[in-house]
C-alpha cells in the first residue's frame, strides 16, 4: 500500500494588535464558550473587532439583543478575570498560533455548516490540507478495539487521509498512534487550552501529533477541560471530518455524542461491528442497526469518501421554523425595517431582532443600516 505525503500550511501566527479583527476573534474565545450562540450572533451582526470593542465599553445592547443582559455581564466578568492581550502574549511564547475565519489555511470544511463554524481556533503545529477522517471510540476499550483503531489509523494515513481524533485514552490514542506510523500528518482536537495537553498520560503522543501535524482547540491557553467542553470538542471532531468512524463504543460512550454530531452535520457516519456479547460494542452495533455504514477496514471507508474528494459537501441547515418564518417575512428583492418584518412574521420586535441576528450568522440575511434583506444565494 503506497504512502502519500501531503501538503501542510505554515504555522499559524499568534494574534496580536497588528490586526484588530484577528485579535478580536481571539479575544472572543476568551470571553465566550464556542457554543455561545449569542456571541456568534453578535460577531456576525457587528464583526469581531466592533463587538469586542462594544463589550469593553459601557455601551448599551443593540436593538434585538436587550434580553441578553446576563450574557453581557458574563462576557464582561471574563474580560475582567482574563486579559486577552496577556493570553495572546502567552500563546506566542508557547508557540501557539491562531486562525480566524478567512485566514489563509483556515479549514474550509468548518464553513460547510452555516451558523456552526467557530470564529477562531488555536493551533499548535500545521493543519494538514488533505481530506480528514475521524476515528473515535471508548476510553475503556478492548484489545480488539485498540487493534482495529490502530490499523485504521495507519491505513487511512497511508491512503493520504488525515486521521482526526481527540487524544483521549483508548481508541483515540490507538488511532493517533497508528496514524503516526505512516506519512500523512494527523490532527488532534482538544477540550481545553493548548498550554498543556490532556490527558497528561497521553501528552507525549499528542506532542508527536503537534510536531508532525497539528493539535487544535477552540479554547485559549489557560482554559481547562470540562464536561461541556468535551461535548463541544466532539462536535468539532465531527465538523473537521468528511466521515466519522466509531470503532468501539459502549451504550453510554461519549463517542456516541460524536456520532450524533456527525449525523446532524450531514457527514458520513461509519461504525465497526463487534461481538453481540461485548458491552464495548453495544453502541457500534446499535449505530449500524440505525443506519450507520458498516466498515471493517480503511479501504471500505475510502470507498465511501471517493465522491467527496471531487464534490463540495452539501450545506446542512437544521429545521428552524421560527427562523424560516422570519425569513419568509422578508421581501424577495428589497430590504425591510425591523417593525415591518416583525409585523408580518407575528413576533415581537425583540424576538424578531434576535432571529434576524441568527439569520445573519447563517449567511441567509444581510443587515444594512436599519434594514435587513435576503442574502444573494
Amino acid at each position: 500500500m503506497s504512502r502519500v505525503k501531503q501538503p501542510v500550511i505554515e504555522q499559524a501566527p499568534a494574534p496580536d494588535r497588528s490586526d484588530d479583527e484577528r485579535f478580536a476573534a481571539a479575544a472572543w474565545t476568551v470571553l465566550a464558550e464556542p457554543t455561545d450562540k449569542l456571541a456568534a450572533m453578535l460577531i456576525a451582526h457587528m464583526g469581531a473587532a466592533e463587538s469586542y470593542a462594544w463589550v469593553k465599553s459601557n455601551a448599551t445592547l443593540p436593538a434585538g439583543f436587550e434580553k441578553y443582559q446576563d450574557a453581557l455581564s458574563a462576557w464582561r466578568l471574563r474580560l475582567h478575570k482574563n486579559n486577552p492581550e496577556t493570553i495572546c502574549l502567552q500563546a506566542a511564547d508557547l508557540g501557539i498560533g491562531f486562525l480566524a475565519q478567512g485566514d489563509e489555511g483556515w479549514p474550509e470544511i468548518l464553513d460547510t455548516v452555516p451558523g456552526e463554524s467557530p470564529w477562531g481556533i488555536w493551533v499548535r503545529g500545521r493543519i494538514p490540507l488533505q481530506p480528514m477522517v475521524a476515528v473515535v471510540g471508548s476510553r475503556a476499550c478492548s484489545q480488539y478495539g485498540r487493534s482495529v483503531a490502530a490499523q485504521l489509523g495507519a491505513e487511512l494515513s497511508q491512503k493520504g487521509y488525515c486521521v482526526v481524533s481527540g487524544g483521549a485514552y483508548g481508541i483515540d490514542s490507538a488511532a493517533h498512534s497508528g496514524a503516526l506510523s505512516a506519512d500523512t500528518p494527523p490532527l488532534a482536537v482538544m477540550a481545553g487550552g493548548l498550554h498543556k495537553f490532556y490527558p497528561a498520560a497521553s501528552s507525549e503522543m499528542i506532542t508527536q501529533v503537534a510536531n508532525t501535524g497539528a493539535v487544535v482547540s477552540q479554547y485559549p491557553p489557560g482554559y481547562s477541560p470540562s464536561r461541556w467542553r468535551f461535548l463541544a470538542r466532539n462536535r468539532m471532531i465531527a465538523a473537521f471530518a468528511q466521515a466519522t468512524v466509531i470503532v468501539e463504543a459502549a451504550s453510554s460512550s461519549g463517542a456516541l455524542n460524536t456520532a450524533k454530531h456527525a449525523r446532524e452535520l450531514g457527514r458520513i457516519l461509519c461504525a465497526v461491528p463487534g461481538s453481540v456479547r461485548s458491552p464495548q460494542s453495544v453502541g457500534c452495533n446499535e449505530l449500524i442497526r440505525s443506519g450507520a455504514q458498516l466498515v471493517t477496514n480503511a479501504a471500505e471507508v475510502a470507498e465511501l469518501l471517493t465522491p467527496l474528494d471531487q464534490l463540495p459537501l452539501p450545506k446542512y441547515r437544521p429545521v428552524e421554523p421560527e427562523l424560516d418564518r422570519v425569513w419568509a417575512a422578508l421581501p424577495l428583492k428589497t430590504a425591510s425595517t425591523l417593525d415591518r418584518i416583525a409585523t408580518k412574521a407575528g413576533y415581537s420586535l425583540e424576538r424578531t431582532g434576535a432571529y434576524l441576528g441568527q439569520l445573519v450568522m447563517q449567511g441567509r440575511v444581510v443587515h444594512e443600516g436599519q434594514k435587513w434583506r435576503r442574502a444573494k444565494q
